[in-house]
């Protein structure tokens, strides 16, 4: 089975509708990491691709099938509001080589059916 890592960097406010918007999408579970936040130069007050910089940020992590990756990248998407309001975020994704610990989700990421 090939995986995709999804890792999203999206406001604080939005995290709860973008797990559930992932899960909606075929996520099998993610991984948060709260309390993130960007740095640059003091002075500045927006940063990193115009982010505010002062607010706060969760990385979401969503370790998924490949197949199930596009479905869940564009429902995240819209969840947090990623395209269609400055500095909300991003989510980028990348390709898994080899990845162990799933052996609860396996069954589970077998039996998901691909999005039509």
């Amino acid at each position: 089975m090939r995986f995709k890592l999804l890792v999203g960097l999206v406001d604080a406010r939005h995290s709860e509708a973008v797990l559930a918007a992932g899960r909606e999408a075929g996520a099998t579970g993610a991984t948060v990491i709260n309390f993130a936040r960007g740095e640059d130069e003091p002075a500045l007050t927006t940063g990193f691709l115009g982010w505010d910089l002062g607010s706060t940020r969760h990385v979401v992590l969503f370790l998924t099938r490949d197949d199930l990756a596009p479905a869940i990248l564009e429902s995240v998407s819209l969840a947090g509001e990623l395209d269609t309001s400055g500095g909300t975020g991003l989510v980028l994704q990348l390709q898994v080589e080899d990845a162990v610990g799933l052996r609860r989700q396996w069954q589970q990421l077998a039996d998901k059916s691909p999005p039509a």
